[in-house]
């Protein structure tokens, strides 16, 4: 009997120390979980290679992408290094170990809808000096009265924003995805230019996102031309105060 009550302790000591090694943060006082399995993961690295060993030199399996729904199966473990790595499964079932760094457990993907301020608690007096721009993709981790706690890409800023400042349905966590990738592609383009080839070619055309890159886009083009005659009207300028010159003599 005693054997029993033993292992029945020891499997549930498991369970617990499972449980606490898939979901690291620890849940505010009066905050809840985004999320009801805590296994649900985000990756807010993009690019970040999967292997089917927990180091650097296990074999490639597959990438994962900024933004992408993953699923935390087991981990961490850490390699000669000291590197920490988490096994994961990707929504086609491949499994395979990936750096800590890039995936946060937990959590659930959001976009910023405009530019706001990061607060340190979830009250409005406690806003801090950093801020979170138009279209940066957060993995939301906890809400409270109104507010999110939001981890930005790379795990850069960490804080509270309002609950209504975050835009978490997938039209718009795509399109911004989209639009990210997009804006940092090599492809020779100025910023005005990459705009409107993702206004033009983005999934979702109505999508929040795209609606304020569309009037991004124009202001910019604004700007643009009221440059470009400035610039026009400057040798006119210099010509006739040469003529004036001239006239004086």
């Amino acid at each position: 009997m005693r054997t029993y009550y033993l292992t029945i302790i020891a499997i549930m000591l498991t369970a617990i120390i499972g449980i606490s090694t898939g979901c690291k943060r620890k849940v505010a006082p009066g905050a809840k979980a985004v999320v009801d399995d805590s296994k649900v993961s985000v990756c807010l690295v993009d690019g970040i290679a999967i292997r089917d060993t927990p180091a650097k030199t296990g074999k490639y399996i597959a990438t994962v992408s900024l933004g992408e729904k993953v699923r935390w199966k087991g981990g961490p473990e850490k390699d000669s290094t000291g590197k920490e790595y988490i096994k994961i499964e990707l929504s086609d079932g491949k499994t395979g170990w990936t750096s800590s760094y890039g995936i946060i457990t937990g959590a659930a993907i959001g976009v910023v809808k405009d530019d706001v301020n990061l607060y340190k608690r979830p009250d409005m007096l406690t806003a801090s000096t950093q801020k979170l721009k138009f279209m940066t993709l957060v993995a939301i981790t906890q809400e409270k009265d109104g507010w999110c706690q939001v981890i930005s890409e790379a795990k850069r800023i960490t804080g509270w924003i309002k609950t209504d400042d975050i835009l978490q349905d997938n039209e718009n966590v795509t399109a911004a995805i989209f639009a990210t990738r997009k804006m940092r592609a090599k492809d020779g383009l100025n910023q005005v230019k990459k705009m409107e080839s993702i206004v033009a070619t983005s999934p979702h055309p109505s999508s929040y996102v795209i609606q304020k890159l569309t009037e991004q886009q124009a202001s910019a083009l604004d700007k643009s031309t009221t440059a470009a005659d400035i610039s026009a009207s400057e040798p006119k300028q210099e010509q006739t105060q040469g003529q004036e010159q001239e006239l004086k003599k």
